[in-house]
């Protein structure tokens, strides 16, 4: 019967997602929770505070054409994804609302429960060497304050495996002891009491063991889990989860809609298939990204509303087309990533959304990287990306920016995805008329704060691939100091945000880079220039002037007005002795 039902312990929770007794449906979102909440999540249990009630809805077999997945057991930052589960030979119940704190439950507690966080300056790839593997510890003595929560009564951290090496009493170099929670099970006798003499073989004072019994209590007996059970048919499930997650909530409107999508998709799973997809590409794209790019593709609004993904919208437009998206999105990012961008250099992925749809309704998902058929409109895409991105072109307000850029494609999205004919070339300058956001006026503080950029800003990349604009994309390039680094380093007085600045890099072929190594620049153009250096010179953007290190000022000022010729003519912006429109 529906409502408010007897509250239950963690154990008697965790024993029911064991048994595949709670299952997840496949319109919640996945789990995202960080380290800090989930150790703060026990701080606040072994206080006793509440937690917040949970909402069930009993499923009966077969009365259901939904997918439903199992909790996680163990966790790897940004790409654990559940287990779809066989659902249809028994009753069981969906978690329409207390999934996070009971999969954080679950990771700390279960016997093959970690962790793993991404490490510092690795690769975002599914790897071991990636990652950091955690284990979930209590601090038996904390005769020390919190190292890093520094507010809780309770000391719960994710400690790393290669530092505990798993022991179950683990000991800092405080002489503290810490308690592997997922060990807790070797402490119950059959009546899941405290086993006082398993406690004393550890060498646990009086004061360790009665705050291990005390999280065994709040774990094995406190009924501390409430919930609300809802005894209907799953046909009110998506009513009830955005009932409860519509309003002042942490789930995001883009989690709800994707939600719709789940739900609405008639054949096949489209939450394994956006997922698969979203593996396949060189970026880091998330779901929120393809949720807007479906809209920017297909629908009237742009904007997130509630209604925008019915069974119609999902049908018609997604899932009959699914497979030929699915190439579009791959095509696109594999053209951006050809032009030298990664996730670090493509500051804003929204800004590729006029790439996708000039693809999609163009039907040149097969052309687009390779075909020489297509190599104008690489030219065409590659060259309006650098300029749209350093004059940041999708900055604030993004909705109604990328409206005006698919105004350029069609009045009525409705009746036609094109105004008059489809456009063979893409429409480079007609999406920047429209935005206006290329300058035209010279603007010192603009170039000022572009030529400022350190090398290892990620916009560094776009403004250098803008001043050596005829690089050849089949090759790789090196951002590379004229005057060496660790020679100006050498020199009183040199200001390391000149010298690390754009005006002292240039792009070189790497195997160029590597044989040049800390030459000076003086040295590396006259082994370079040939019989003709001020030609060498030019294509360089390097100032005829003496090259020598001592010379670095007049060098860095000479650079710096080259550099800003150049920006300006690839921007389309007036020189300073023009008085018209520069195009």
């Amino acid at each position: 019967m529906s409502g408010f039902q007897p509250a239950i312990t963690i154990k008697n929770a965790l024993n029911s997602i064991l048994k595949r007794e709670y299952l997840i449906p496949d319109f919640q979102r996945d789990y995202t929770w960080g380290t800090e909440q989930i150790e703060r999540l026990f701080d606040s249990i072994m206080k006793g505070y509440p937690i917040s009630s949970m909402l069930f809805c009993k499923i009966e077999p077969k009365t259901t054409d939904w997918n439903f997945y199992q909790f996680l057991e163990s966790y790897t930052e940004g790409y654990s994804r559940n287990t779809e589960c066989n659902s249809n030979d028994r009753p069981f119940y969906a978690v329409l609302d207390g999934q996070q704190r009971l999969t954080s439950l679950n990771l700390a507690l279960n016997k093959s429960g970690t962790y793993s966080t991404h490490k510092l300056r690795k690769r975002w790839e599914d790897k071991p060497e990636n990652f950091e593997k955690r284990s979930f510890y209590f601090n038996l003595t904390q005769s020390q304050a919190p190292s890093q929560n520094l507010d809780v009564e309770y000391e719960f951290l994710w400690l790393e495996n290669e530092k505990t090496n798993e022991d179950e009493i683990y000991i800092d170099k405080y002489e503290q002891k810490w308690f592997k929670c997922n060990c807790l099970d070797r402490y119950s006798d059959d009546k899941n009491h405290f086993d006082i003499e398993q406690a004393m073989d550890k060498n646990l004072t009086k004061e360790e063991r009665q705050r291990l019994n005390e999280l065994h209590n709040k774990v094995y007996n406190a009924q501390i889990i409430n919930y609300y059970l809802e005894d209907e048919n799953t046909d009110k499930a998506v009513e009830i989860f955005i009932r409860i997650n519509s309003g002042g909530t942490p789930l995001t409107f883009a989690n709800i809609l994707f939600s719709f999508t789940v739900a609405n998709w008639k054949k096949g799973n489209f939450r394994e298939l956006a997922d698969k997809m979203l593996s396949n590409l060189p970026f880091k794209v998330n779901r929120d990204f393809i949720l807007k790019a479906f809209l920017f593709l297909f629908h009237k609004e742009i904007r997130y509303q509630i209604n925008s993904f019915n069974k119609d919208f999902v049908s018609e437009k997604i899932e009959k087309n699914w497979d030929k998206l699915a190439k579009c999105f791959e095509a696109t990012f594999n053209l951006i990533s050809r032009f030298g961008f990664d996730d670090k250099t493509l500051t804003g992925k929204l800004i590729v959304m006029p790439i996708l749809y000039f693809i999609y309704h163009n039907n040149i998902e097969n052309e687009i990287v390779d075909s020489i058929s297509q190599e104008k409109n690489r030219d065409l895409i590659k060259i309006w990306l650098l300029r749209a991105i350093a004059c940041n072109a999708i900055s604030t307000h993004s909705d109604n920016i990328l409206s005006s850029m698919r105004k350029v494609f069609t009045d009525d999205i409705e009746k036609s995805f094109f105004k008059t004919s489809k456009y063979i070339d893409f429409p480079k300058d007609e999406i920047e008329k429209s935005l206006k956001y290329i300058r035209l006026s010279n603007d010192n503080d603009f170039f000022n704060e572009k030529l400022s950029l350190r090398k290892d800003n990620a916009e560094t990349f776009t403004i250098l691939s803008l001043l050596y604009p005829n690089l050849n994309s089949q090759l790789s390039f090196d951002k590379d100091h004229l005057h060496p680094f660790d020679s100006c380093k050498k020199i009183e007085n040199l200001d390391v945000k000149e010298y690390d600045s754009i005006v002292n890099l240039q792009m070189l072929e790497k195997s160029l880079n590597r044989s040049k190594k800390n030459q000076p620049l003086e040295d590396w153009v006259k082994e370079k220039c040939g019989d003709n250096r001020e030609k060498f010179l030019e294509e360089h953007l390097i100032p005829d002037v003496d090259l020598s290190i001592d010379n670095f000022t007049e060098f860095y000022e000479k650079r710096k007005q080259l550099l800003i010729s150049k920006l300006k003519k690839v921007l389309g912006m007036k020189q300073d002795d023009e008085t018209g429109d520069n195009k």
